[in-house]
């Protein structure tokens, strides 16, 4: 049976099977974990010999009833069964698991699909290759045991990928396909794209040994145009987008963006006056005006939107917007909407943001909001403008079109999680009293047809555990989160977004946060009135950055370009690039540090010394200070 477990099939025959084998004693889960091991024990054997292929067929149907039963134990265990009690998996053989189930897709997806017409015509089982006739009826068998095995597998190695998150289970090139050819991935560059290489080919950062030249010329030369990539490739990309390194991934989106915006928007630059759209913002109102004026605009807004702001007399403010204008009033937009005093937010324990699910919050004029806001945000991905909010895992998983599962509940409520966990371990769950209901803020909601007079028992525990999952990441904000992503997508089609994790489309909304290279930095930034880079002061700048801890770090990128974090391509790929300004003075009193995050702009003044240029920088971005301070 091929049929995916999920909330609604509980009672299905592979469901009833994989729940007996991996649920109800022990001992079963130990011939889980033996049967497992023989299995992967005889494929790693038969890859050294070159027979994966041959043995992976004749063993489709137990690697298919194995993965079933695995991915079925897997939502009852937590993370501290497997990485910390290490049961009923050891590391080691999740590693194995991991490695066999890349080798597995990378078979049945890669090598036996091809990316012509006529591979796609070949069969599956390579025992058989070569015979002249093969009945229809075993033609059929041979397929369904092929596609069976693949959906499994290709459930197995996601929930897996999902696990490694958290806890590491193999190094992070293990889990790419071992190489692909550039031309399948819609690359312009020949060759062969190698995993140990992708990151230092694609965005320039190169080895340690290779010249500024060298990696200027390897980047100059990737040109993508995902539309022509191989069928295998465009599989790859939509079912196991971790097979392919991150930054790879990054600039065919980049390209996806590219594409429409000279499509639909008919230019490929940054001319700001092209199909404009032109709207007034008072700075105290900056939410409300641009949503009276933007809000019907939908795809509309892949234009380029040009900012007029008016001060508190209500008199114009001078300049015209190049685009600068229109990052300042972007970022601060991103302040005020995402607020949570406005009702419309809640801040998980680590701080991120998911939709209020409470009644007021699902008003008809409150969707609106979100469905605006949604669009905003995809407007700033679409423009590449990294802003700082940062979302809640199961809020970016309906994003990005997928189910919560109930080990994402550890993102909204970790004791809530912690709790349900435990109801398994219960010798009888009945002394709990509990029903198949919950309550919310707007009242008490059935978890299914008549659940408030139906008791959790032994037997229907893990339906209450996956049902309440289910309520609690799927259903409660579901029109919110609809509202949402309907805005989003009218900037950021779906489709697009699929090539991603929820962790690292956040790092395409907002980029990393783990810092950065402070060189990289130095290397692409400019100078103006007066500045050079090989001026004394300007060498005494870099020590003094060079010598922050992270979080200054940080508080420095955020105060000249308004986002904490670097772009996910490196400083280079910064538009426009951070300047180093100039301000004379006469004495050290005279002015602080300042900045323009419109344009990147940081006002240096020229002190006396290190020390003072070291202090009065320090105060001016923990200040979180810009264009007032003085």
């Amino acid at each position: 049976n091929n049929k995916k477990i999920g909330v609604l099939d509980m009672e299905s025959p592979a469901a009833l099977i994989s729940r007996a084998v991996a649920f109800e004693r022990k001992w079963q889960r130990h011939v889980l974990r033996e049967v497992w091991d023989i299995l992967l024990t005889y494929l790693e054997n038969a890859s050294t010999k070159h027979r994966f292929g041959e043995v992976l067929a004749s063993n489709a149907k137990v690697y298919s009833f194995c993965a079933s039963c695995t991915l079925t134990l897997f939502q009852s265990l937590d993370d501290e069964d497997l990485f910390g009690k290490h049961y009923p998996f050891s590391l080691d053989l999740l590693r194995r698991m991991s490695q066999v189930t890349r080798d597995v897709l990378y078979q049945t997806i890669w090598l036996k699909q091809g990316s012509d017409a006529k591979a796609k015509k070949r069969r599956f089982f390579s025992k058989n290759e070569g015979k002249n006739l093969e009945s229809a009826k075993t033609q059929r068998q041979n397929q369904h045991e092929y596609d069976v095995m693949t959906e499994s597998a290709v459930e197995l190695y996601d929930a897996l990928h999902e696990r490694h998150i958290r806890h590491r289970i193999m190094p992070d090139n293990q889990w790419l396909f071992p190489a692909i050819p550039v031309q399948e991935l819609g690359l312009s560059q020949q060759g062969v794209f190698n995993r140990s290489l992708a990151v230092s080919e694609v965005l320039d950062h190169g080895s340690d040994n290779d010249s500024d030249e060298d990696q200027s010329s390897k980047s100059s030369k990737v040109v993508t145009t995902p539309e022509l990539a191989s069928d295998r490739v465009k599989i790859i990309l939509r079912k196991l987008p971790q097979t392919v390194p991150f930054a790879q991934r990054v600039l065919i989106f980049n390209d996806y963006v590219k594409s429409d915006r000279q499509r639909t928007v008919g230019y490929d630059g940054y001319n700001p006056f092209h199909n404009r759209v032109r709207i007034s913002i008072r700075r105290d109102h900056i939410f409300e005006d641009a949503f009276k004026q933007l809000k019907d605009k939908g795809q509309d807004l892949k234009n380029r939107v040009q900012i007029v702001f008016y001060n508190d007399y209500g008199l114009e403010e001078a300049g015209i917007d190049g685009g600068g204008v229109f990052k300042e009033f972007l970022t601060q937009f991103m302040q005020q909407a995402f607020d949570v005093g406005t009702g419309l937010w809640k801040l998980t324990d680590n701080q991120d943001l998911y939709p209020n699910p409470n009644k007021r919050a699902g008003s008809n004029e409150d969707l609106e909001r979100y469905e605006f806001t949604g669009r905003m945000l995809g407007k700033a991905v679409y423009e590449g403008i990294l802003v700082e909010p940062s979302f809640a895992t199961f809020f970016l998983n309906r994003l990005l079109g997928k189910s919560n599962r109930i080990h994402d509940l550890q993102s909204l409520d970790p004791e809530v999680y912690k709790h349900l966990m435990a109801i398994k371990s219960i010798p009888d769950p009945e002394d709990l009293c509990l029903n198949f209901q919950v309550a919310t803020e707007t009242g008490v909601v059935a978890l299914k047809y008549n659940g408030e007079n139906l008791t959790v028992t032994k037997e229907n525990t893990y339906e209450y555990i996956s049902r309440m999952a289910h309520f609690l990441l799927n259903v409660q904000f579901a029109p919110q989160t609809k509202a949402f992503a309907r805005g989003f997508s009218d900037m950021i089609p779906a489709r697009w977004l699929q090539i991603f994790s929820p962790r690292e489309l956040q790092l395409v909304i907002g980029g990393d946060d783990q810092g950065y290279d402070v060189d990289d930095l130095r290397k692409h930034s400019t100078y103006g009135g007066g500045y050079h880079p090989s001026q004394g002061y300007v060498n005494d700048f870099w020590e003094v950055v060079g010598e922050f801890n992270p979080e200054q770090k940080a508080q420095l990128l955020h105060f000249i370009t308004s986002c904490p974090r670097p772009p996910l391509q490196g400083f280079g790929a910064l538009n426009p690039p951070i300047c180093i300004h100039r301000v004379q003075i006469t004495r050290d009193i005279d002015r602080l540090p300042t900045a323009s995050t419109c344009v990147n702009l940081l006002k240096l003044p020229q002190y006396s010394n290190k020390d003072v240029l070291r202090t009065k920088l320090l105060y001016s971005i923990t200040q979180a200070a810009g264009f007032e301070l003085s």
